[in-house]
């Protein structure tokens, strides 16, 4: 009974739970065959005991192979969609694995025939497309599952649930989990700008010349290939682990009461607008795009990388920039016990930096440069002599240790199995083990010249079709590394990882702070939900860091003022920034604000309206104000705003894009702003108005038509109460506008094809 219990409390563990979530979600005791009877009849009769004693065992193992025989036996039908699809499936499937058998096992003799070729073809596309499978379908949605497994403790569930729709989760999974991706692979490359070319040897470079992801699919085994995604699986899954999941439960112990999850409840009758949300998602990028909260994060975490790899002595090791006060360790004689972290407290750091600096003994080990020479026994000494006269009558002593690693200097080194990538060397820079000499192994001649014993070199690199993995001499460089590496890099990483949760949840309580009590002061609390709340912190978050760094660099600016000359050149500056502030103002005024809304009237007269006219009925009314009408449509002209701009952009050729371009060339105090309105703003709002006024204009001269033009029928056409006229109205002038193009359009052609029928009369000569 005790193993019994045990057993269901590991089953009900919220690992189990991420991991095999069939084996959580329902305990049961050893299964029986009638729970594996959902089969039918026929098909249990042909079953043998044994077959019967294994079904039971995967049952009790969880794994559903009872459920999944069944759902393949209804499959057979093809009643349903999914049905049919698994049958597909299943034959291209058998397809696929009567090909690999025919490619894997036929003779010699049956290798040059065309059914051999065409049993390949399907073997390299199968290959294809599983890769393609996995890293684009597979590995985001796994991916999104352990950011939303991860993430319980702040996220509502309900956020993940896509709104009921089948499939509708996997593919928020999917979506997120893309995304996570994308992020990591830009952290990854903020990682290769700040460490030491090499130390990312591991995560292949996508700038690589030499790699080539496709014919590594085509050419490679397969085994091998399914190592490298079982191996990324585990990474990213240990990655989301330690980022995401201990943030997230540190975030829900240290939150007050009440604070998270962070819940949404859908747009329902007691919520708040849909268009309050638009305009956070509006402003957002907009003040993440001015503030730049990115860039100064990575300012502050490039001075925590270099604190860290100080603290763990790793500053040439990681970064590249070699220290003499990584390459030993403070003790006191007095008192040997202490840790060297204690004695450091009290340690003359000055007299050894200034005794390393005015170190000239050079022998033949350090006649090249820095990051290539190799000390010797003979220079390390004189190097520790020189420290001991520098600390004559201190109480503390700095001892030199560690020794010298052949490391990549690359993040394309080509990588073999089997081979360590940090080797130890001696003082002449060959490796400590001959097993560990590649250099040697790869190349004959070294080998031949009678150096090393052959039998204790390692085995040659693998030939390979497209990259040369033999090691090459200007692939490494030689970094120094101290005593208890692995230890050190633990350090190193857990310094990182407290640096980037502490940040992490400090904004995110600070914005579930903030955003409430500014949705409270506004009157824009939803007590449905607290999504909106978020978003106002964060925006509230960026806006005020960046004002933070922004009076920063001013006061230090003032500061470093000491004179009448950087007196003036601040006040130049002053006045640079306030004729690029209010410029900017103007811009987004008019291309953000009066443009968009002068092009929302004309989607809500032209398209809205039309359609709303269409689909409304006595039982579905779709009514709304003419504020929200013309607030939604303004947000959804700014995406058309957006559009056109990056189409401008794109045909830089064009006149209008050339014009644009030098309007708006230079730092923004350097812009034409009034030109740039007057030539574009203005014709666009002036021919949006008049265009928007035409269906007005008709629907007023019908009612005075008719003697029904008074000033309150008039009022509820334009406050889109009264659409019935509009919507005709439109409905004519548009038809009037596509008949009026068409016929213009013919009369072009007909020209130019009589033009073309003259120029071929006249060309013979008649």
């Amino acid at each position: 009974l005790g193993s019994a219990a045990v057993l269901q409390r590991v089953q009900q563990s919220w690992a189990m739970q991420v991991l095999f979530p069939w084996v959580s979600a329902s305990v049961t005791p050893t299964p029986t065959m009638p729970e594996i009877a959902a089969l039918d009849s026929a098909y249990l009769a042909g079953i043998t005991e044994g077959e019967r004693d294994v079904w039971r065992r995967f049952v009790r193992w969880g794994v559903p192979v009872d459920r999944a025989a069944a759902w393949l036996q209804r499959a057979t039908g093809g009643a349903t969609l999914g049905e049919r699809l698994a049958m597909i499936g299943t034959g291209h499937v058998v397809l696929i694995a009567l090909a690999w058998v025919l490619v894997a096992y036929a003779p010699r003799s049956l290798r040059r025939t065309v059914t051999y070729a065409q049993a390949r073809v399907v073997v390299l596309m199968a290959k294809i497309a599983y890769f393609i499978l996995v890293e684009l379908a597979l590995f985001p949605a796994l991916c999104g599952y352990c950011l939303a497994s991860s993430l319980g403790p702040v996220l509502q569930p309900a956020l993940w649930a896509g709104g009921g729709w089948p499939w509708a989760r996997i593919v928020v999974y999917w979506m997120v989990g893309l995304g996570f991706m994308i992020h990591f692979a830009r952290f990854v490359l903020y990682c290769r700008q700040v460490l030491r070319p090499g130390v990312l040897w591991f995560i292949r470079d996508p700038n690589d010349p030499e790699f080539h992801p496709m014919r590594e699919i085509l050419e490679d085994r397969m085994v091998p290939q399914q190592y490298k995604i079982g191996r990324s699986a585990i990474m990213y899954c240990t990655i989301i682990a330690a980022c995401v999941l201990v943030p997230a439960h540190m975030a829900a112990r240290v939150a007050p009461e009440g604070m998270l999850p962070i819940t949404w409840a859908g747009l329902g009758d007691d919520s708040l607008p849909p268009h309050l949300y638009a305009w956070v998602a509006f402003l957002l990028p907009l003040a993440v795009a001015w503030g730049k909260p990115f860039a100064v994060a990575q300012a502050v975490f490039n001075r925590w990388w270099r604190v860290a790899a100080r603290v763990a002595r790793l500053s040439e090791f990681m970064l590249g920039d070699r220290d003499v006060m990584d390459e030993g360790r403070w003790a006191m004689p007095a008192a040997p016990w202490l840790p060297s972290c204690v004695a450091r407290l009290c340690a003359p750091t000055d007299a050894v930096r200034t005794a390393f600096a005015e170190f000239r003994y050079l022998d033949l080990a350090r006649a090249g440069p820095v990051e290539w020479a190799l000390p010797t026994r003979e220079y390390r000494d004189h190097l520790q002599a020189a420290i001991d006269r520098a600390l004559v009558g201190s109480s503390v002593v700095f001892v030199l240790d560690g020794s010298n690693l052949r490391v990549p200097a690359i993040d394309t080194v080509p990588v073999v199995a089997g081979r360590r990538m940090l080797v130890p060397i001696d003082e002449h820079g060959r490796p400590v083990s001959t097993r560990h000499d590649y250099e040697a192994a790869d190349h004959p001649d070294i080998r031949a010249s009678g150096l090393v014993d052959p039998a204790l070199l390692p085995a040659p690199a693998p030939e390979s079709s497209y990259r040369d993995q033999r090691f090459k001499r200007e692939d490494h460089t030689v970094v120094y590394a101290p005593p208890g590496l692995r230890l050190r890099l633990g350090m190193f990483i857990g310094l990182g990882w407290i640096a980037i949760a502490v940040v992490g949840v400090a904004v995110l309580m600070l914005a579930l702070a903030v955003g409430p009590w500014v949705c409270r002061r506004v009157n824009m609390d939803d007590p449905t939900s607290n999504v909106l709340a978020l978003g106002v912190g964060m925006l509230c978050v960026v806006i005020s860091c960046a004002l933070a760094v922004r009076v920063a660099e001013l006061v230090a600016a003032i500061a470093n003022a000491g004179g009448e000359g950087n007196a003036a050149a601040l006040i130049r500056g002053g006045r640079r920034a306030w004729t690029a502030f209010w410029k900017l103002s103007v811009v987004c005024a008019a291309f953000l604000g009066a443009v968009p809304l002068a092009y929302s009237l004309v989607i809500e007269v032209y398209v809205v309206v039309v359609v709303r006219r269409i689909l409304e009925s006595p039982e579905v009314p779709l009514g709304r104000g003419l504020v929200t009408a013309m607030v939604r449509n303004w947000m959804f002209s700014l995406m058309h705003v957006w559009i056109a701009h990056s189409v401008l952009r794109f045909f830089s050729d064009w006149r209008i894009s050339r014009e644009l371009e030098r309007m708006f060339t230079g730092a923004p105090h350097q812009w034409h702003v009034w030109r740039a309105v007057w030539v574009f703003a203005v014709p666009v709002i002036l021919a949006s108005l008049t265009i928007s006024a035409v269906p007005f204009a008709l629907a007023a001269a019908m009612l005075w038509r008719y003697d029904q033009l008074t000033v309150a029928s008039f009022a509820r056409i334009v406050a889109l109460d009264d659409i019935a006229l509009l919507a005709f109205a439109s409905k004519t002038f548009l038809l009037l506008c596509v008949t009026s193009a068409a016929v213009w359009r013919a009369c072009l052609l007909y020209k130019r094809w009589t033009r073309l029928a003259r120029d071929r009369v006249y060309l013979v000569g008649q």
